[in-house]
């Protein structure tokens, strides 16, 4: 993906903007608009081209030359000038972006008015849950069990089976009838399921060879088969004491005033030492949940250790031990996507008081079909 595409592949054109921020339309193309602006002290000129139907090419010109500077693009290339200039060049196309495109959600027409339908019949908006590992891969969750119904996510077209090339394709899994799989496979535009379950899933290649009504014919079958239930749903803890204990969920405070949470994760490498007073083992999740002023359950994390003894001399007059679990970071949720109503709606009284297990009902509400950390 060059640099063009990533600033303007989510993004559509507003014309009015365009024609006020100093674009001109081309003589002999209708509806092509051009722009160009110098940079490097005039050595170079950035050109930007806006189609009418909302795709934008832009080049960087060696104007000693008149051809096109093409280490701008090839990461590879790397020295103080063409560092500047690419720096340059990227500063000039962010500001036309800002001041004359609306971000959409996806990359794909196609896509885009899929999420709008999602949104006017469910109410459902798409979650962004890995902006650095999976930018633009957009989650949609069942409103009523939390589980998983569908995800879109911009991949190379070689990556899907069947497809070739190294184009970028918006492509939606939905969960099937596992006994309708091989029909499905014999629709243009349908095939195995990308990165989750191939039995249960398909993924559906948002590049106009589905009809948006059979998308969505797809997709309302996966959200009813996504539904849940008081009956028939998954115990994710054992109730039976013979049972070998599984993996279990928690859920602990932490006050921002007092520590800086996703600081302490970023400044050692997504590992946290935290005190322990549930009896957590390795492969539990804890989710932490954030006091005022943010109000809001934001971290899923991993345990990796548990039990680590500590001495912490500062109790009584001799060393106190206490516990210590190692947790890891798996995923940071946006500020007000699980806030204290959410949680008071799925099994917590009134606020999170001191370190718990998660109550069933919100543990499988936050967990998705597809384990997000494997």
């Amino acid at each position: 993906m060059n640099i063009t595409q990533e600033i303007f592949g989510r993004r559509r054109p507003v014309r009015d903007k365009l024609i006020r921020y100093g674009f001109t339309e081309v003589t002999g193309a209708p509806g092509l608009l051009w722009y160009r602006e110098d940079f490097m002290d005039g050595a170079l000129r950035a050109e930007v081209f806006v189609r009418p139907d909302g795709t934008v090419e832009s080049h960087a010109v060696d104007l000693d030359t008149g051809e096109e500077y093409t280490p701008i693009n090839v990461e590879a290339q790397q020295g103080a000038y063409v560092g500047a200039a690419r720096e340059a060049y990227r500063a000039i196309l962010e500001r036309i972006a800002e001041e004359c495109f609306t971000e959409v959600p996806f990359l794909s027409d196609q896509a885009n008015r899929i999420a709008a339908k999602i949104r006017e019949r469910y109410g459902v908006e798409p979650e962004f849950l890995w902006p650095d590992r999976l930018p633009g891969a957009g989650v949609f969750r069942h409103p009523r069990g939390r589980k998983w119904f569908s995800i879109v996510m911009a991949v190379p077209r070689g990556k899907l089976e069947g497809e070739s090339g190294e184009d970028l394709v918006d492509a939606m899994n939905v969960k099937i009838d596992p006994a309708q799989l091989d029909a499905l496979l014999k629709e243009p535009g349908i095939c195995r399921c990308y990165h989750m379950n191939k039995k249960q899933w398909v993924t559906l290649c948002l590049d106009g060879r589905l009809t948006d009504e059979r998308v969505l014919e797809l997709l309302t079958d996966s959200f009813e088969r996504t539904r849940g239930g008081s009956s028939g749903q998954k115990k994710l803890t054992p109730q039976d004491p013979s049972v070998p204990r599984g993996r279990q969920y928690w859920i602990i405070p932490s006050n921002p005033k007092y520590f800086d949470v996703e600081g302490g994760f970023r400044a050692n490498g997504g590992i946290l030492l935290w005190h322990q007073r549930i009896k957590a083992q390795a492969g539990d999740i804890v989710y932490i949940y954030q006091t005022e002023p943010v109000a809001s359950l934001k971290f899923r994390c991993l345990v990796e250790r548990a039990d680590i003894p500590r001495e912490d001399p500062t109790v009584g007059k001799s060393p106190t031990v206490l516990k210590l679990m190692e947790i890891r970071l798996l995923q940071t949720y946006e500020t007000g996507l699980y806030p204290r109503k959410w949680l008071n709606e799925h099994g917590i009284a009134k606020t999170v008081r001191g370190q718990r297990s998660a109550p069933q009902e919100l543990a499988e509400a936050m967990e998705p079909e597809t384990d997000a950390s494997r």
